[in-house]
């Protein structure tokens, strides 16, 4: 069990974490441990600020042409109805993971603990987080598998809509094709999509993508 405290563009909020297996010696995935997919998307792991405070970082500098002194002045003022500060040294290593996320996919299919670590599990379990944007803002999805923790993919994306689903999720392919394992997607969407399944997001990704379910938007 791990306790940490997460600092959100909305609030700062303790989190208790807890990881869980099948007591049942005799049950197939007795040896796989369940995490909330919900509390590893506040933040990176070993992280204070949330993932939007890490997405804020990125895009004032890349989308608007801010300063590292612009960008580290408009982060305080999002942060100080809170009553948390944030250094000029906590914005660069902030931005440095937003860089590193946009290629932290490629990283993931040569990690060799990583793999062993997913044929214990019996396969992956897919989630998706991300922010929808607004009036053009960046954000960030990523992609993950639920079991591990671990970031598969990650885009940054101007606009939402069906087809952006798809080609960010097409990178699953790659991992099934290359791991020779099954994926299975969690179903929760990033924010709904009225009328659409998880199996429409999913049509034109490879059919190693054993099971597909809705579980609903948020």
């Amino acid at each position: 069990m791990s306790e940490r405290t997460v600092i959100t563009l909305q609030e700062v909020v303790k989190v208790v974490h807890a990881g869980y297996r099948c007591p049942d010696q005799t049950c197939s995935a007795h040896r796989r441990t369940y995490r909330s997919s919900r509390a590893d998307a506040l933040a990176l792991p070993s992280f204070t600020f949330g993932l939007d405070v890490v997405l804020l970082v990125g895009r004032l500098p890349l989308g608007h042409h801010q300063t590292l002194d612009e960008t580290h002045r408009q982060v305080l003022s999002h942060l100080a109805p809170l009553g948390v500060s944030i250094s000029r040294r906590e914005v660069l290593y902030l931005f440095d993971a937003y860089c590193t996320l946009l290629r932290v996919g490629t990283n993931a299919k040569e990690d060799e603990d990583w793999q062993e670590q997913v044929k214990q599990n019996g396969g992956i379990i897919v989630s998706m987080d991300g922010i929808q944007p607004d009036k053009g803002n960046e954000t960030i999805y990523l992609v993950c598998d639920a079991l591990s923790g671990r970031v598969l993919s990650a885009a940054n994306v101007t606009f939402s809509g069906i087809a952006m689903l798809k080609e960010i999720l097409a990178v699953l392919d790659d991992y099934a094709l290359g791991m020779q394992t099954a994926l299975h997607f969690d179903g929760l969407l990033p924010f709904a999509y009225p009328g659409l399944a998880s199996a429409e997001a999913f049509e034109e990704v490879s059919t190693s993508l054993e099971q597909v379910e809705k579980k609903g938007g948020y």
